[in-house]
């Protein structure tokens, strides 16, 4: 499948590797469909390209990458309708937003995105915890890894880990 977009101009993608927000993105539900790329080799960002809307990618980032302390922690029902259990292995990213003056580099924590790998379905979820917000200043935060937690899950809450 051949793609117009804003950022990357004319790109081929592979239709398997399409993900799905069946409820899209918080405040712009009309974005479901999207792809991640890898557009620098080293690079621990990646693109997430709405297919809705050319115009549109956001950079995203894997919060432990700068925040090594961070977990999801969700209502179970939450993500109920993408697979997701304790078990399932799941991809956590945040959007990221580079401001020109001053420079600075953020990354929204307190509403990540959620994605089952196996079925390529994701979510974006509010987290209702006060450590996070949705502008963290990534800069300030490299090199200050955390490994401070922050208890444990109760009841139906599911704690999120990466690569399960």
């Amino acid at each position: 499948m051949i793609i117009q977009t804003r950022l990357f101009g004319e790109i081929e993608i592979e239709e398997e590797k399409l993900l799905t927000f069946p409820s899209g993105l918080v405040g712009m539900p009309h974005l479901k469909r999207f792809i991640l790329l890898d557009r620098e080799e080293d690079s621990p960002f990646r693109w997430m390209q709405s297919l809705n809307d050319p115009s549109i990618a956001f950079l995203t980032l894997e919060p432990q990458v700068f925040r090594s302390d961070y977990h999801v922690m969700v209502q179970q029902e939450e993500v109920a309708h993408l697979g997701i259990t304790e078990e399932t292995e799941t991809l956590v990213l945040c959007i990221v937003t580079l401001y020109r003056e001053p420079k600075t580099l953020t990354a929204n924590l307190q509403g990540p995105l959620v994605i089952n790998v196996e079925k390529r379905q994701g979510k974006q979820v509010i987290l209702l915890e006060n450590q996070y917000t949705p502008r963290h200043d990534i800069l300030q935060e490299i090199g200050h890894g955390r490994g401070d937690r922050h208890g444990e899950p109760e009841g139906n809450v599911l704690e999120l880990k990466q690569g399960r």
